[in-house]
């Protein structure tokens, strides 16, 4: 039985060692909180596909306690010539174990609210529909992605309902 759990103990380590750990990047932002309206301001996404997700860019954490559902909407200003259409969005990820295990240690996205828009050649700025969405969880963390050719900022609110 001990050499069961020194074995089970060892692969765990193993795979903590082999699988690549994502690295957010770092953002001045910081979620700003108007009633029940959350907001990031202005971050920087280059290029990065929403399968990479060592790469994805950080917007921070906001806080949904005690409210029931959001209303999403993300919205930015491109940056650079757009040539090749793509997608532009943000993801959700609970701020809770066992999400954060998945997602920063096995590099999975634990998915549970995503917002996102096709940003088209000529752009200059973009919005999202809004999306509305039950809360499951006190907190989340927000990840965004970019799939197009051209670097954007991106801005993404939450209305908080009760």
């Amino acid at each position: 039985m001990r050499a069961l759990v020194r074995t089970a103990v060892a692969s765990a380590a193993i795979l903590t060692m082999t699988v690549p750990s994502p690295v957010l990047r770092a953002q001045d932002s910081a979620f700003e909180y108007q009633g029940a309206l959350a907001a990031v301001r202005h971050v920087p996404v280059p290029t990065v596909p929403r399968t990479n997700t060592a790469q994805l860019v950080d917007g921070g954490v906001f806080d949904c306690d005690g409210y029931k559902s959001v209303v999403l909407n993300l919205a930015g200003e491109v940056k650079d010539q757009v040539t090749k259409p793509g997608k532009i969005g943000a993801i959700l990820v609970p701020e809770v174990e066992p999400f954060i295990h998945a997602f920063r240690q096995l590099g999975l996205l634990p998915v549970t609210i995503e917002i996102d828009t096709t940003l088209k050649p000529g752009a200059t700025y973009y919005m999202a529909e809004p999306k509305k969405a039950d809360l499951g969880f006190p907190r989340y963390r927000v990840l965004f992605y970019n799939e197009s050719d051209a670097s954007v900022t991106a801005s993404f609110f939450a209305y908080r309902g009760r």
